[in-house]
Parts: C-alpha cells; sequence; structure tokens
C-alpha cells in the first residue's frame, strides 16, 4: 500500500508532461464525447427558431381569419382589392387577386374576378420581426352538394304595392297596364285599369336604386268574372277577359308579384265554376331580343293559375283551364311570341314555379376559407405552406 502510494506522488512531481500520443488520444476521447453534445445544442436551437417563425405564421394565420370573421362578406370580397390593406394590415400594394392555372398562381390585380371561386394574395405581413406571405382562397364547391343547393326563401320588401278594386260593370273586359320606366336613378311606376273605356288611373310610385337593387312589385286584383239568370233562373258564369299588360320598354330586370285574390261574398259553388271559366292574358312588352335561353325583363311570380275555391283546395292539381291562361312576350322588332306548354311557372320564360308567391333562389351561402401563410421570399406561394388554417365564412 506504501509502496502504491508512493508511485502516486512520484507520477506527481514528474514534471515531463504528456506524450503526443496522449494528447491525441485526449482529443479524440474529447471529441467523440462533444460530437453529441453540440449536436443537441444546433438541433436545439434550430428548433427554436422554427418553432418561433411556425408561431408566428400561426399567428398571422388566425389574425387574416379573424378579419374574415369579423368584416361582411362583401367587404372581404371588395370589388377593389385595395380596401382589403386594412383590414389585414397589409402595406399600400400589397394585397391582389389571383387565379390559380396549371398548378401555379398568377396576379389578376386589384380588381375582383367575376368568378366565385377566388384567391387573395397578401405580402409583407409582419410578425416577430419576420414578414410574411398569405394566400387567401375563398371557395364554395365544397359546400355545392348540399348546403348551397338548397333553395331558399327570398321574402322580398313590397317596394311598390297596387290593389285593382272588384270590376262592377258587367259584361266587360278589362284591361290592367303598368308602365315601369327608370329616370335619375329612379324606377317610375304607373298603374291603370280600362273598363268599357272608362280609364281610372293610380298615383305614380317612384322607387329609388340603391347598390343596383331593383324594387319588388305588387299587383293585387280581383278576377273579372260575370254572372247571368236565365229566364228559367238557371244561373250561369261568364268570366270575361282580364288582359294584364307590363310596358318595361327598357328591358329592366325586376321581380313582379301578380296575386288573383278570392272575393270572400263569393260562395265555394259559384267560384268552382267561375275559376272554371275565368280567363287571363299577361302581356309583357320589351324591346330586346327574346329566346328561351336569352332571358329579358321582369320575373314574375303569380297564382293566375290557381283555383281559389275552397272546394277545390290550393294545390297544383287545381289549376286553371287548359288555354285560358296565357303569356305573351312582345319585342320591338320581333312582334308577339306566345310562350306556349307552360303556365305561371317556368323560369325559362321569366315565371317562377307554378303558384309560387315566394320567390325562392338557390345561391352560394357557404364558402370554405383556407389561409396559407409563406415565407417572405416565396413571392408565388409555390410549395409547401408554413402552416395552413381552414375555416368557412356565411354570405
Amino acid at each position: 500500500m506504501r509502496r502504491f502510494i508512493q508511485k502516486i506522488k512520484d507520477c506527481m512531481q514528474d514534471n515531463r508532461g504528456l506524450t503526443l500520443i496522449e494528447l491525441l488520444i485526449a482529443v479524440t476521447i474529447l471529441a467523440i464525447v462533444s460530437a453529441p453534445l453540440l449536436h443537441s445544442f444546433l438541433s436545439s436551437a434550430n428548433t427554436e427558431v422554427k418553432a418561433r417563425k411556425m408561431g408566428d405564421a400561426t399567428m398571422v394565420a388566425q389574425n387574416i381569419m379573424e378579419a374574415i370573421e369579423a368584416n361582411e362578406f362583401d367587404d372581404v370580397l371588395p370589388a377593389d382589392s385595395t380596401s382589403l390593406e386594412a383590414i389585414f394590415g397589409a402595406s399600400s400594394g400589397n394585397v391582389k387577386y389571383y387565379k390559380y392555372v396549371d398548378s401555379a398562381y398568377t396576379e389578376l390585380g386589384t380588381s375582383r374576378p367575376t368568378s366565385n371561386n377566388y384567391y387573395i394574395g397578401v405580402k409583407a405581413i409582419s410578425a416577430g420581426g419576420q414578414n410574411y406571405n398569405a394566400l387567401i382562397h375563398i371557395d364554395p364547391t365544397p359546400y355545392d352538394t348540399n348546403i348551397n343547393k338548397e333553395l331558399l326563401s327570398d321574402y322580398s320588401s313590397m317596394d311598390a304595392v297596387f290593389q285593382i278594386p272588384k270590376n262592377t260593370v258587367a259584361d266587360n273586359d278589362r284591361v290592367i297596364t303598368m308602365d315601369v320606366e327608370h329616370i335619375d336613378n329612379k324606377i317610375s311606376i304607373s298603374v291603370s285599369y280600362d273598363i268599357a273605356g272608362t280609364v281610372t288611373t293610380f298615383n305614380t310610385i317612384e322607387y329609388t336604386v340603391q347598390n343596383e337593387k331593383m324594387p319588388s312589385i305588387y299587383l293585387f286584383y280581383y278576377p273579372n268574372y260575370k254572372t247571368t239568370v236565365s229566364e228559367e233562373g238557371n244561373v250561369t258564369v261568364v268570366a270575361k277577359q282580364d288582359t294584364i299588360v307590363i310596358n318595361n320598354m327598357q328591358d329592366l330586370e325586376f321581380d313582379l308579384f301578380l296575386i288573383k285574390q278570392r272575393d270572400e261574398t263569393l260562395s265555394d259553388t259559384y267560384l268552382d265554376t267561375a275559376e272554371l271559366a275565368s280567363k287571363c292574358l299577361v302581356e309583357q312588352h320589351l324591346t330586346g331580343t327574346y329566346a328561351s335561353d336569352n332571358v329579358i325583363g321582369a320575373t314574375i311570380y303569380s297564382n293566375i293559375d290557381e283555383r281559389l275555391s275552397y272546394t277545390i283546395g290550393h294545390t297544383t292539381n287545381s289549376s286553371m283551364t287548359d288555354g285560358n291562361i296565357k303569356y305573351n312576350i312582345v319585342c320591338g322588332t320581333q312582334g308577339t311570341t306566345t310562350v306556349t306548354g307552360v303556365s305561371f311557372g317556368d323560369v325559362e320564360t321569366n315565371l317562377d314555379t307554378p303558384n309560387a308567391l315566394v320567390k325562392e333562389d338557390q345561391r352560394e351561402r357557404i364558402y370554405q376559407v383556407t389561409v396559407q401563410i409563406y415565407s417572405a421570399d416565396n413571392a408565388t406561394f409555390s410549395g409547401d405552406a408554413l402552416c395552413t388554417m381552414t375555416g368557412t365564412k356565411l354570405k
């Protein structure tokens, strides 16, 4: 034991140092031990940078998604994308519309495209001391097979209402005339009716056009019935002709509701006969060229071809006598085109579904919103995004 301790003391007093071989061995051992530690330190630093970058990119996507949710649909898709700079916190000139063609995004400019599938590019959005580029995709197609295909009832405001009284003059046809004109940002609607040469005119209603919204016009009337009694006391119902003329010489597109009313003083038995004999001709006068694939003018919603007798019922099976209800399109050089084979219900002829007094429309009302964030040097939005966030926007 004493010899071992003495040997240690001798080594400690030896000033000869290490040999080159011993030094190389020591350095090699140090390198082997420290390499994994150094890699671990570098990986940790790299991961921290990526995590911070991912966190900043996620924050940018979240801010964009919240801005889309907080603003009205039309404000998110304006005619000019310049107004989006304030919404998304972007610098001037950094918000543009894009299109996706041949697997690449192409800048369109600040004007909103006519497509209903929208791409918006927002560049140089700052977060955490870094700039990022964002691509926003607003697309209705994921919901086109279900929600967006459902019909919505559009309860239009009654912007102009006219009530035609009952015809108290026996044995005379009646002509109801409506003139619609667009004058100085106002729609002028005037209505009159003529019975046996006596014309009654209603006060003209003027509707101010706002945001390109055209008026919804309502015309209420009682059918033109006539009753004759024979010497034997037999009652015969003869329905005289009702003609409704819509003079729409500027080919204005608006909704017109023609509403046939029931006279509550008449019995169901009387109405069963009277309605079957009832006759009505509706004519819309236009100047443009009409064709089934080129619908112009007003869209008409009406219950004219429905029998108003309670014993028959208000169903599509209780329609009027064939041939008694007619619809004509009268165009300038075309002359009169009688729309045959349809009742008040053929969309191609600007007549809504049979017996419909409620306007129904199929509209894209829910859109999928996808926000992708790219690094600032990726100006073409190519390759994989740093992060992607998906949500929805209601129209």
